[in-house]
């Protein structure tokens, strides 16, 4: 039995901070208790003291690739396999350390996310969990062609999911928008037919996946959504009335606002990413408040700004989120995206003990999100020297 005595915690359940609580881990890796006010400790724990902080459940990010930064994007697809699983560990790491344990790898080449999911779950290396994809799906030509699986009609796209599947596919990734990254690509074109997309939807679910779809806007997102599409990612050019509806199917959003000031900040980010990326900062912020107004599900995630999940929080804070809601779409708002709240999402009796310390309060301040002092994932400490 391991006791983690907290400062404050943020146990994820929307019941605020609350001070000198203690949580109680079993030795399977799960949270046995939460005494929110005394609590002996039984003789012989071993005692996790994070007195002097605050203690909140690990982050989920709902998207981003492993192997990818922001920047130039196709120059990164001509990269080895091997570098990109350097790559990916060290990324990995770096999301861990900013306080993230649960990872949805949105696509990566060649399958590299179903290797770095195995080495990193089997806890061989520093990191989140991950789920993952394999390759996701786009037209021949289409946005990030560099890096997915081309298609060219539902006979093309009912294989590719299949075959996604038989490579170890823990969802269904398709590029249905053009995008940002991509030269030449239209954020809001339709890049796949109606007929595409409706087609891969059922696919999937008739598998027992769910899909993600890459669409800053344009016609392709009303498509998707009636067709029963589960989670929406970036949507940046969305309507109002196409929010209305994602709330009203219950399809998730994923924000990813953080990759843009990135694009406008970075060296050596491609022009054509950069003239997109400053119009698309004049837009999403609406796109966010209309979600929160809507009660859209919402989740987020860094999208190759790796381990820095405050540039979402303070994002979602700008859209009219609360920072209790803001931490709720990167908690619990993740894990009921990945159907996975059984398990993670918030530190209650049952669930993995992943939590995280921070010096400061996130309530009062989201960047104490930033201060990370303390992470642990399914009970095993990812960073001992952080403890003290």
């Amino acid at each position: 039995m391991r006791v983690v005595i907290c400062g404050q915690l943020i146990d994820g359940t929307g019941k605020g901070t609350v001070s000198g609580a203690k949580v109680f881990i079993g030795d399977d890796g799960r949270i046995s208790r939460v005494e929110t006010a005394g609590g002996e400790v039984p003789t012989g724990s071993e005692v996790i003291d994070l007195s002097k902080y605050t203690v909140i459940p690990g982050l989920v990010d709902s998207h981003d690739h492993l192997c990818i930064d922001t920047g130039d994007e196709h120059a990164q697809a001509q990269e080895s396999d091997q570098y990109h699983i350097a790559k990916g560990l060290r990324n990995a790491r770096r999301m861990v350390q900013g306080g993230i344990t649960t990872l949805r790898d949105v696509g990566e080449k060649h399958y590299n996310d179903v290797v770095l999911r195995e080495a990193l779950n089997s806890g061989d290396f520093p990191g989140p969990r991950v789920i993952s994809c394999g390759e996701f799906m786009c037209r021949t030509g289409g946005h990030a062609w560099y890096f997915g699986v081309e298609v060219n009609g539902p006979d093309d796209v009912r294989r590719a999911v299949r075959q996604q599947l038989k490579n170890g596919a823990q969802f269904i990734k398709v590029m249905i928008s053009g995008g940002i990254g991509t030269k030449g690509s239209d954020p809001t074109g339709q890049e796949l037919s109606d007929e595409e997309i409706q087609v891969l939807i059922a696919e999937a679910h008739r598998a027992g996946r769910r899909v993600a779809a890459h669409i800053h806007g344009g016609p392709g997102a009303r498509v998707a959504i009636e067709a029963g599409l589960d989670t929406l990612e970036h949507g940046i050019y969305l309507t109002r009335e196409e929010l209305a509806l994602m709330a009203e199917r219950g399809t998730h959003l994923v924000v990813t606002h953080g990759f843009i000031d990135a694009a406008l900040s970075l060296p050596d980010v491609p022009e054509h990413f950069v003239t997109k990326s400053r119009v698309a900062k004049e837009h999403y912020q609406q796109r966010i408040q209309w979600a929160h107004e809507l009660g859209v599900k919402v989740a987020a995630g860094g999208d190759g700004v790796h381990g820095h999940p405050v540039l979402e929080l303070q994002a979602l804070a700008r859209g009219g989120f609360t920072p209790l809601e803001a931490l709720r779409a990167m908690t619990m708002g993740g894990a009921e995206l990945l159907d996975m709240q059984a398990d993670i999402g918030s530190l209650e009796a049952g669930k993995f003990a992943d939590l995280v310390a921070v010096e400061g309060d996130p309530v009062k301040e989201l960047t104490a999100i930033d201060n990370i002092r303390f992470v642990m994932r399914q009970g095993v400490e990812q960073f001992p020297y952080f403890r003290g």
